[in-house]
């Protein structure tokens, strides 16, 4: 959530169809480890920005329950809507509507009728467009609005948004005091999501990516399709499932072997906190990597699990940007399960790709090219090994 051609229009409608959920087709990996069951996404089609070139940058993206696909792309002005099958079919926000006009778009969120809500973090206000395009009605929040990590919509269309940061947090740390659950313009209740602090000084480096951090650990935690929110710490396999009732229920909880930070990897974090800081503060690189880099959540419920795997030292493509960056890639790796812990597989996507969405056997996300970047809408290919 983002090519095939010459397939068949009946093939095409086949694998544009919403598959079958995961565990209907493959069989999930035994508790022993003895089988494996992998995901590797087949492309189906790439959408770009209408006035693409090398510095296009995604900047936000959803997907709607219809498949309609919104980007915000950074060389244009509006959000582009295309359609299930890739067509750009309009350019949602502003116009006549002085309510569809925004700041910023710092987050969208698909919605379940067609269309998307839009979250204006500088203007501090949110936007609900329906399918067509056209404003559906609007929220204004007096504090600081920010978004929710990952998906910002549930099932029922409602939308999470942080409202306040704590005052005097120490520095790299964060606290989401409260986040508004909002029905339909409305606020209908809030929760309380636990503090989103990093328990070790981790250094992070703004590169033309976007931010990378040296291994933090963190308390995670984002939107779960089926209401509320998944909570995680980076350095345990262990998810709780927060709903707004008391207790939290455990989705899962497993033993798991982290994955250990090579020695030359260590030394150039190092060397690059060092050189890029002056050297006037300590930063820490463990030797081994947390579990979990993110969280994520599907349209079908399923929980994506970002792992931190090894890592490979690459050469970048150069860029107009000139700060340092380091090579140590790893390939996006995501271990799947539904939300009562039933493990469904592992899917890796392609290097340097970002996950935006799943529904199904369909798989959205973004991927970075020498012409910018595009949103890549594939389906997943399984196998199944002993």
């Amino acid at each position: 959530m983002s090519p095939g051609h010459g397939a068949s229009a009946a093939t095409l409608l086949g694998l544009l169809a919403w598959g079958a959920p995961i565990e209907r087709r493959h069989q999930a990996p035994t508790p022993d480890g003895k089988q494996a069951t992998t995901a590797e996404p087949v492309e189906l089609r790439v959408l770009r920005s209408p006035t693409s070139d090398s510095t296009t940058r995604l900047l936000s993206a959803a997907v709607d329950a219809r498949g309609n696909v919104f980007v915000k792309w950074s060389g244009d002005r509006w959000i582009v809507q295309y359609d299930a099958l890739g067509r750009r079919v309009r350019n949602v926000g502003g116009g006549t509507d002085p309510r569809g006009a925004y700041t910023s778009v710092s987050a969208m969120g698909g919605l379940s009728a067609g269309g998307v809500v839009v979250v204006d973090g500088e203007g501090a206000r949110i936007i609900w467009f329906d399918g067509a395009g056209r404003v559906a009605g609007t929220y204004r929040v007096r504090r600081a609005l920010f978004p929710t990590p990952g998906r910002i919509t549930d099932r029922d269309d409602r939308v999470y948004v942080e409202v306040a940061r704590s005052a005097g947090a120490p520095e790299g740390e964060f606290v989401a005091h409260q986040v508004l659950r909002l029905r339909s313009g409305r606020v209908s209740d809030s929760l309380g999501v636990p503090a989103r602090t990093r328990t070790r000084r981790a250094f992070v480096q703004l590169t033309p990516e976007g931010p990378r951090a040296s291994f933090p650990a963190e308390t995670l935690w984002t939107v779960a399709y089926e209401g509320g929110v998944l909570v995680a710490h980076s350095e345990a396999m262990a998810i709780w499932w927060d709903r707004g009732q008391a207790p939290r229920a455990r989705v899962l909880s497993r033993a798991v072997t982290p994955v250990p930070v090579s020695a030359q990897e260590r030394q150039d974090w190092l060397a690059l906190a060092s050189r890029t800081s002056g050297g006037g503060r300590k930063y820490e690189v463990p030797r081994v990597k947390p579990i979990i880099r993110r969280l994520h959540s599907d349209d079908d419920g399923r929980i994506w699990v970002d792992r931190y795997v090894v890592a490979r030292n690459q050469r970048l493509p150069p860029t107009g940007d000139q700060r340092p960056r380091l090579g140590w890639r790893e390939r996006p790796t995501f271990e799947v399960f539904k939300t009562n812990g039933t493990a469904l597989g592992t899917v890796s996507l392609p290097w340097g790709a970002e996950f935006l969405a799943a529904r199904g056997e369909n798989l959205w996300y973004r991927r970075r090219t020498a012409a910018g970047d595009v949103v890549v809408q594939a389906t997943l290919k399984w196998a199944t090994s002993s």
